[in-house]
């Protein structure tokens, strides 16, 4: 399998107030193209696609205090098509389906508080809904939306120790299919929490040598 992407972006901000108000604007220019199943004896690719895309991209932060910072932000993006997986029953395994567009929404606060600073954010992630028909075939009918809330805190615990810590919280919703009993459900394949922690540390014995240590959970879809 073989994915090419390629992409092109102009952006300017826009400050007010003395930097309180910031205004971001922009356009991302997008190509993705694909090629999987190659023969060993031509080594040509049993399936192609590409697509391009323009997207937009805009975000606006607002300072009300000079350590807080409020913030909302719109991006699409063009992601590559999906390879139906071989071995498991599917009638068309090994097709490319088509790269997608998707859409999402942010906002969030940022706190500096000194040495430690604190994040959270909601957001809201819709992509086409990928489904299985009664003729066995993998294809997007659809839509499905993940809305979240994450939760950041990281910075200097002490003197050559730094830390974080992180939690996402995830729902999966259908939100647009043809199977009209499904609207609502969750959607398969989205964990619905993840958490993770960090220790960055300096050696004292070596100069610029740090030592780091994560541990990420993810709970099932």
């Amino acid at each position: 399998n073989e994915v090419m992407f390629r992409s092109v972006a102009i952006a300017d901000t826009m400050s007010f107030l003395n930097d309180s108000v910031l205004f971001t604007m922009g356009a991302r220019h997008q190509r993705v193209e694909q090629d999987s199943g190659f023969s060993p004896t031509t080594g040509l690719p049993a399936n192609s696609y590409g697509a391009e895309a323009v997207s937009p991209l805009a975000g606006l932060v607002v300072k009300p205090l000079q350590n807080v910072s409020l913030y909302a932000n719109y991006a699409e993006g063009l992601s590559q098509g999906i390879i139906v997986p071989t071995g498991q029953g599917f009638a068309n395994q090994g097709a490319i389906l088509a790269p997608y567009k998707s859409k999402q929404q942010e906002a969030g606060i940022k706190v500096d508080w000194g040495t430690i600073t604190t994040t959270a954010a909601v957001f809201q992630i819709a992509r086409p809904l990928l489904v299985t028909t009664p003729a066995n075939y993998r294809v997007y009918d659809g839509e499905q939306q993940n809305r979240g809330l994450e939760l950041n805190a990281y910075g200097l615990l002490m003197p050559g120790l730094r830390g974080m810590v992180s939690a996402t919280f995830l729902r999966p919703e259908i939100t647009k299919t043809s199977t009209l009993a499904e609207i609502g459900n969750d959607a398969a394949g989205v964990p619905d929490k993840t958490f993770s922690a960090s220790l960055d540390w300096d050696t004292p014995w070596v100069s610029g040598l740090s030592l780091t240590g994560r541990v990420i959970y993810t709970s099932g879809s």
